[in-house]
């Protein structure tokens, strides 16, 4: 059996850096989950969770994003994306409210709910000052 491949990438958590952070996932993603739908919904997952964390993170200060992806011997994909921002459980946002039309939902909130319906798995754990939001799509 051979070992799970790995890489990692640190960036600033800032808007301008939304496209080489979704790139890295997807490259990563791409070379083992060959389904596009499950490769698009892996998108616009993290486009959600990194969107949120550039925005909401670090409200009084500057921070990073860390990301590290990995694929298991089954071929299933994983991203773990940790910041040092304000502490954040994204598991604990109750799903939003959804009005019986556009006009009567409520704004905001959509992005974590659509997020969890488009992964496998969403874990989240703090440890030493850091979140870190562990994702999985499974290739089969």
């Amino acid at each position: 059996m051979s070992p799970p491949k790995h890489d990692t990438i640190r960036l600033p958590a800032e808007l301008d850096n939304l496209h080489t952070l979704k790139s890295f996932i997807m490259d990563h993603a791409g070379q083992t989950i060959s389904d596009e739908k499950k490769c698009h919904e892996i998108e616009l997952a993290v486009d959600e969770l990194f969107t949120n964390v550039i925005l909401y993170a670090y409200p009084d200060t500057s921070g990073t994003i860390t990301v590290r992806c990995l694929t298991n011997e089954q071929g299933d994909f994983f991203a773990q994306i940790a910041d040092t921002g304000i502490p954040f459980d994204p598991l604990k946002k109750r799903e939003p409210e959804m009005g019986k039309s556009i006009e009567d939902s409520r704004i905001g909130g959509l992005g974590i709910y659509l997020a969890r319906n488009m992964l496998d798995e969403m874990k989240y754990h703090r440890k030493n000052d850091m979140n870190i939001l562990t994702i999985c799509k499974k290739k089969g």
